[in-house]
């Protein structure tokens, strides 16, 4: 996760039955990474509360497949890919333990862990 993120403060990972968590522990104002799967929902309804919020939402496809990325500014960004009637969603938050992104910004490393997901998923 450090590789890709660019994160080198330890990470605190929380893991359940639709994903996994990684925070730097400082509350409220740490960096964050989440995955989700969510199963049997529709990617639109993501897609849309994240425009309802005023997030500049855009579509993408990685590994073949459809999905949106959606940005507020330069600290937080997801990546929702459509998988059937199944979606997965990264978000990456940076924090003040991290003002800025690395090379590619935010939204470049949502990409990357979405297209590593989708290599892997098949």
């Amino acid at each position: 996760m450090a590789a890709t993120t660019g994160i080198t403060l330890p990470l605190e990972a929380v893991r359940d039955t639709v994903g996994c968590q990684w925070d730097v522990g400082l509350v409220d104002v740490g960096s964050h990474v989440s995955f989700t799967w969510y199963r049997g929902s529709p990617i639109g309804r993501e897609r849309a509360i994240d425009g309802a919020v005023g997030r500049d939402v855009q579509e993408v496809a990685v590994g073949g497949r459809p999905g949106f990325s959606s940005q507020s500014d330069s600290s937080l960004c997801e990546v929702g890919v459509q998988y059937g009637a199944d979606f997965f969603l990264w978000s990456v938050s940076y924090g003040v333990d991290m003002p800025s992104p690395p090379a590619g910004g935010v939204c470049g490393v949502a990409m990357t862990l979405a297209t590593m997901t989708a290599e892997r998923a098949g």
